[in-house]
């Protein structure tokens, strides 16, 4: 995988400081492409196995929906991805952590009421 990565243009000597500024481009903008070709696709959400690589269903790593911060665990399940977005600005990252912590549902009642 890194080998494949290294050989994406402008890859091998990446900056993550551009301009002053964070390059905030995330993983999967990177990895993704590399994925697809060995037979990835972004519309199956199984488990799926390629080459030597394995992509996990997201019951494995992110049972908790975006949208609606409800949790559904499986068997599978052996982690959490709290999406608290550390590596966005401090509005955003305190936004999405008040998110996870009181639920969509409840913000978006404390919108209706103070809208």
């Amino acid at each position: 995988m890194t080998e494949k990565i290294e050989q994406k243009p402008g890859f091998h000597n990446k900056h993550f400081i551009i301009d002053g500024k964070m390059d905030m481009t995330t993983c999967n903008l990177i990895t993704n492409p590399v994925f697809e070709q060995y037979g990835y696709s972004l519309t199956n959400s199984n488990t799926q196995y390629l080459k030597d690589v394995v992509v996990y269903a997201k019951d494995y790593f992110d049972p908790l929906d975006g949208p609606t911060s409800e949790l559904y665990m499986t068997e599978n399940t052996i982690g959490i991805h709290l999406k608290s977005h550390s590596w966005s600005d401090p509005k955003t990252c305190l936004k999405s952590r008040i998110r996870i912590a009181l639920g969509d549902a409840f913000i978006a009642k404390l919108k209706k009421l103070f809208s």
